[in-house]
């Protein structure tokens, strides 16, 4: 039971990350793609 709950701690941290990840990329990825079309 320990290792399934800390498997899900796992899971629920990895989702969290992807989240805020998500989240900056969406922020970063605009002038990422603007600097590119520009050259």
């Amino acid at each position: 039971m320990a290792r399934d709950s800390a498997h899900e701690r796992f899971l629920n941290t990895a989702a969290s990350l992807m989240e805020e990840w998500e989240k900056e990329a969406e922020q970063i990825l605009p002038s990422v793609i603007i600097k590119l079309e520009c050259q």
